[in-house]
């Protein structure tokens, strides 16, 4: 949840084609990177009962296969190996189709304008990104002082993962990619510091 991605487990033996097609298909270049939107965490089936223990969202069992976990411990997707053969291309889909959702940073800094504008407040926009341990860290300092932030503030963040996301940092002074970067801006949308 703090990092706003998703945990995939590699549930399979290390030596299967199953593995060995996971592994690679994590691992290409041509694929987005996927520690941006998964904490990967392999696990040999003769241990994955007690993963599945310990997160308790209800599978009877993992086979052999890929699985998304929220954030909530809920299952997001599974992907089973059948007969251990399942391709690049298949695992790069289901991949896909399991992460976190995004909406735009547009659409971020849209809502946080808008509750600015009703609450008479400037926004707080902060761009971070899923890894960034000091982004974290600022995200649970504001969480910790939030009684005193949201009488002034309005948080808008963005995540670098956003397409736009970039070119909202732009349009605010945002000068490189360090993350986290933050600016106050007015309810109009103007820079204030």
């Amino acid at each position: 949840r703090k990092t706003n991605r998703r945990v995939l487990f590699l549930v399979s033996r290390p030596e299967t084609d199953f593995a060995v097609a996971s592994i690679l298909a994590l691992e290409d270049t041509a694929f987005a990177n996927v520690t941006e939107n998964y904490l990967l965490r392999c696990v040999t089936t003769d241990r994955a009962d007690q993963v599945r223990d310990g997160i308790g969202n209800g599978l009877s069992s993992f086979a052999d296969g890929l699985y998304v976990i929220g954030g909530d411990g809920s299952l997001i997707g599974q992907l089973e190996a059948e007969n251990q053969r399942v391709d690049q291309a298949t695992i790069r889909a289901f991949l896909r189709r399991s992460a976190v959702p995004l909406p735009t940073a547009e659409a971020v800094l849209a809502k946080g304008l808008e509750s600015a504008e009703a609450e008479d407040k400037r926004v707080l926009l902060i761009v971070s990104g899923p890894g960034c341990v000091h982004c974290i860290r600022l995200k649970a300092f504001f969480a910790q002082y939030d009684q005193h932030f949201s009488k002034d503030y309005v948080q808008a963040i963005v995540d670098t993962r956003m397409p736009d996301a970039e070119s909202i940092g732009r349009r605010f002074g945002r000068t490189d990619d360090e993350i986290p970067w933050y600016a106050v801006i007015d309810s109009k949308g103007h820079v204030s510091v």
